[in-house]
Parts: structure tokens; sequence; C-alpha cells
């Protein structure tokens, strides 16, 4: 099967896996995320030293926000997410408010 863009691509794989398979792999791979950050933050520290370098740490980081994202896209969130200004929409532009507000209080 031939595809002409990125965006059949992602159709197919909807259409293949499914809705709910696709929330079960962003959670897989949203877990995986988490465990490069700890890695990365542990690089980053001499509190608990690991073998990894900061170098390789970065690199799986990457690697693992490339899945989340890719898996968000095929579930459809790259076009509802993000507004003209880049910030999350209102929810994300609450919560951004909100950190902010912490920060300043603390």
């Amino acid at each position: 099967m031939k595809f002409k863009n990125n965006a059949e691509k992602m159709e197919f794989v909807r259409k293949k896996v499914g809705t709910s398979e696709l929330y079960a792999q962003l959670a897989e791979e949203s877990t995986e995320l988490a465990q490069a950050c700890l890695k990365v933050r542990r690089t980053l520290s001499t509190n608990n030293p690991t073998p990894v370098t900061q170098e390789d740490a970065m690199f799986n980081f990457f690697e693992e926000l490339s899945d989340v994202i890719l898996v968000a896209k095929t579930l459809g969130f790259d076009n509802m997410i993000y507004d003209k200004t880049g910030y999350c929409n209102v929810t994300g532009s609450k919560k951004l408010d909100r950190w902010c507000h912490r920060l300043q209080e603390a």
C-alpha cells in the first residue's frame, strides 16, 4: 500500500489499530518518557550517579518525546491542542497562568 503523506499513514494506523489501542500506546509511551526524564535528571546531578551519559539520556528523552507526539498526532490531537500563539488551548493557557502565579507566590 502506498501512502501520499503522513496524514494518510496516521489515518491507516487509526483504522487498523483503533482508538482504544492508541490510548494504551500513548500511556505506554508517556511512561517511557517519564522514565527518560528521570534519567536526564540523574545526569544533571551528582546525588544519584548513573553510568548513562547526559548525551545518551537526552537522545533517549527526545526519542520518547517523539513517540508521545506521534501517537498524540495519530489520535488527532495536533489539530486541536495548539492555538495560533503556540500555546495549548484554553486549558493550557490557564495552567500556564496558574504555574506562573505559584512561582510568583513562592
